[in-house]
């Protein structure tokens, strides 16, 4: 079956469950939206992220702390990345109604795996890696909920700063250094709503949810574009009667630019400070590139990017960027066990209410031109287990392949 005709099959299964079943816009719910059982997690882990790279980790987790909804999580990274996340969840400020949140990410030291150009034309190697020293990030969150959750407003407020050292080709070798190091900072908003019209939040067996945000990133000064990024994305889900369920999504997100940013070229250049010998082509052919994304960047925007634990997992992280991106995906969730099995491992305690086995395909694209994501999209599928607990967890481990290779990531959450 070729691939417009798969995009055809999965619009019209969409179509089908949102139009002409109208109770699916009255669907009960199969418990309560609101998980309150115990739990918690200490995991070390080795971990080797395409993108990111490799080194140690140590998660932490504890839900529902201490009779309340709280849930309080926190990595800590060595090797390639070294720092501390740390993220705060579900404190309920009016029981079942307003709930607060919190992320913060403070790192000394990551490195980010970026492709020489923007859009889909870019090759597995066409990459090097960006060293950086210094990436915080604080995002503080507040829903409001209404309708046992079928009904949430929500908002963020994002601050980071981030500093530039060095660039580095695939085997780590040194191909540029910013002198002093590139200072960046930026804030974020972010506002939406969320409709969800399904049997249960957590793990839906039938029905439809709607997600619509707006994330502004004004400028902080005159060298970046000043822009709003418009999400959208609708997920459907059809029973498959004892055996599982089988669910659809689809994503669009839109870059709108209110001004540009400095995109002379020149003067971009002259903005990293990177001096290159001019005998080193490489070096050169890097500046070149970085100066063509800045550009794009501060005339286009930049939408979701694609690639990494939740969008097109066969792919690194932030694989394929631009002003314009489409996401769609099908996934066959097969049920495995109904049980109910309280767990404690010493370092693991939960309770598991379902275990199921997720088949999934994705297809994406991001380009700097809107008419030009049909022509480019990529795909990515493959398989995981996915468990349901009673804290209200969604514990994942998937693997996907795609035209350039394969990769592994475990979830604790998935966003549809």
């Amino acid at each position: 079956m070729s691939k417009i005709r798969i995009a055809r099959v999965l619009a019209l299964c969409c179509l089908w469950l949102c139009c002409l079943v109208p109770s699916l816009w009255a669907q009960e719910r199969r418990k309560d939206q609101f998980l309150s059982e115990p739990s918690y997690l200490i995991f070390p882990l080795v971990y080797s992220i395409p993108g990111i790279g490799s080194g140690t980790m140590i998660t932490a987790l504890a839900g529902n702390i201490g009779d309340t909804y709280i849930d309080i999580y926190a990595l800590g990274l060595n090797g390639d990345v070294q720092g501390t996340i740390l993220g705060l969840q579900d404190v309920h400020v009016i029981s079942k109604t307003l709930i607060l949140g919190g992320f913060y990410q403070g790192l000394s030291k990551a490195q980010i795996q970026y492709y020489q150009a923007r859009g889909m034309d870019t090759g597995k190697k066409d990459y090097q890696f960006m060293e950086l020293n210094k990436v915080n990030f604080w995002e503080p969150s507040l829903t409001l909920t209404f309708w046992e959750r079928r009904i949430e407003l929500f908002a963020s407020q994002g601050t980071q700063g981030v500093g530039v050292t060095r660039i580095l080709d695939p085997e780590g070798n040194l191909i540029a250094e910013y002198n002093p190091a590139y200072q960046l900072e930026f804030k974020s908003s972010t506002a939406g709503l969320r409709l969800d019209f399904t049997d249960d939040l957590q793990d839906p067996y039938i029905g439809v949810r709607l997600q619509a945000s707006q994330n502004s990133s004004p400028r902080l000064d005159a060298r970046f574009a000043d822009y709003k990024v418009l999400n959208l994305g609708l997920s459907a889900y059809l029973p498959l009667g004892s055996l599982g369920t089988w669910g659809f999504h689809q994503q669009t997100s839109d870059a709108v630019v209110s001004s540009q940013g400095q995109t002379d070229p020149t003067a971009i250049a002259q903005e990293f400070g990177i001096t290159c010998a001019p005998t080193d082509q490489v070096c050169q052919a890097t500046l070149a590139s970085l100066v063509n994304i800045a550009v794009a960047e501060r005339t286009y925007g930049t939408a979701q990017s694609l690639g990494g634990q939740y969008l097109m997992r066969a792919y690194p992280q932030g694989r394929f960027q631009g002003a314009h991106a489409l996401y769609r995906s099908s996934e066959l969730r097969f049920f495995l066990s109904h049980e109910v099995t309280p767990f404690d491992f010493w370092i693991w305690k939960d309770v598991s209410t379902g275990i199921q086995l997720a088949l999934f395909w994705e297809q994406g694209a991001a380009t700097d031109l809107k008419g030009d994501l049909s022509k480019g999209m990529r795909e990515s599928k493959g398989a995981g287990l996915r468990m349901v607990s009673a804290s209200g967890f969604v514990y994942r481990f998937d693997v996907a392949t795609g035209d350039e290779g394969s990769a592994s990531t475990v979830i604790f959450n998935y966003p549809w």
